[in-house]
């Protein structure tokens, strides 16, 4: 059988750290293409539900290495708006895990400077901006550029290199305490730290094929 070898680290500046490019895979199948993040070394996945990832099939990381995908958690009541959903690597991990980006223990705080990454058009994007606004489930980032069709599902990263939101699209709106912020105050929405959490705990709960081990 042949061995996927993932090539040596390909790291690109993200504010005074960098990050492994390779755990930011762009995701395609009968249902397009969209963005998404390697977040463990045993190839959990998570992207947006909007990309309709039931019907992606396979990530292709920043090198062109590709590899077999499925989604294993689905959020159960979506309720019109965009939801984090989690995906798996079928393949066993190589030696030394498949590169990945870690989960934020906590959220960005407002004001702070945060970076999209992802595969709009198809091709590699790194943009940055600042957090405006958020609420439990949607946060907002005002002067960055690039959030067009296929960076959906990219990740947002903070200073650290480390995942604090999920993109989702160019912008909306939605309550913030009394007040509505709109797309064109607030900037780009993303979806929550909060969210990312919650549907990666979810998957542990889930009875299906979630907590079978990749195949070799």
């Amino acid at each position: 059988m042949r061995s996927i070898v993932i090539a040596a680290l390909l790291l690109v500046p993200v504010t005074a750290m960098a990050v492994d490019a390779n755990a930011v895979v762009r995701i395609v199948g009968d249902g397009g293409s969209c963005s998404a993040t390697i977040v463990s070394a045993d190839g959990l996945i998570v992207s947006a539900e909007h990309c309709r990832c039931s019907q992606l099939t396979e990530a292709i990381f920043r090198d062109g290495t590709r590899v077999a995908i499925a989604q294993i958690y689905e959020p159960p009541e979506k309720q019109g708006r965009d939801e984090v959903t989690v995906l798996r690597i079928t393949k066993a991990a190589p030696d030394g895990g498949w590169p990945f980006i870690p989960v934020a223990s906590r959220p960005a705080a407002i004001g702070t400077k945060v970076t999209a990454l992802g595969y709009p058009g198809g091709k590699w994007s790194e943009t940055s901006g600042r957090l405006s606004a958020a609420t439990e489930r949607i946060q907002w980032v005002t002067d960055i550029d690039g959030i067009e069709p296929g960076i959906s599902g990219g990740p947002l990263l903070n200073s650290a290199g480390e995942l604090v939101g999920v993109c989702s699209g160019g912008g909306g709106s939605d309550e913030v305490g009394p007040i509505t912020v709109s797309s064109g105050l607030a900037g780009k929405s993303f979806m929550a730290w909060g969210e990312i959490r919650k549907s990666l705990a979810a998957v542990s709960t889930v009875s299906t094929d979630v907590n079978k081990k990749p195949t070799d």
